[in-house]
């Protein structure tokens, strides 16, 4: 009896280990596409101000990035998509403003998308973050939400809120 709990124990816990390097991995490769994707729009434009950026994963290794900023006198919302380690712009949207209403996003002051992460899997009983957000507040406030679709998380979904300056958990919400 005991020989056969050990071997399920032991079974189980190679289960599992497997599984909870890949999403450990996958918040980094989310992190290292965010970072590309912030580099590029730098390039791109220098003076330009990053004021939300969501990650979002997909089943197939798939990484969309969408970057809302502002350059001048103008407000973009620009999309990337990242497979197989190729990095692509695949949608654009421009329009003239006359007002910046939203906080500007040092990621220099800011925790990283990888720290957001580690700290939302320490507030849920889930292993596969989808969604990685980092916007500011109407307060002025930055926050990071870490969000569990139920597709990926055996029909149980959860949200976190955590102060992307801090590190404080501001909100957990799981069904």
């Amino acid at each position: 009896m005991k020989k056969t709990l050990l071997g399920i124990v032991t079974t189980l816990g190679l289960l599992c280990s497997p599984i909870a390097n890949i999403k450990a991995q996958d918040a980094s490769e989310a992190q290292k596409v965010l970072d590309e994707v912030t580099k590029l729009f730098q390039k791109e434009f220098s003076d330009g101000e990053i004021h939300q950026v969501d990650v979002d994963y997909e089943k197939d290794s798939t990484y969309t990035v969408s970057i809302d900023a502002y350059v001048g006198d103008k407000s973009y919302e620009i999309d990337y998509r990242s497979q197989d380690g190729k990095l692509e712009e695949i949608d654009r949207e421009e329009e003239t403003t006359d007002q910046k209403d939203e906080e500007v996003l040092d990621f220099e002051k800011l925790i990283s998308l990888e720290e957001a992460n580690e700290l939302a899997l320490a507030e849920v009983d889930l292993t596969a973050p989808t969604s990685w957000t980092l916007d500011s507040e109407d307060d002025g406030a930055i926050e990071w939400e870490i969000e569990f679709d139920e597709e990926e998380n055996q029909n149980k979904e959860a949200s976190v809120t955590i102060d992307a300056a801090s590190s404080d958990i501001l909100e957990v919400e799981q069904d």
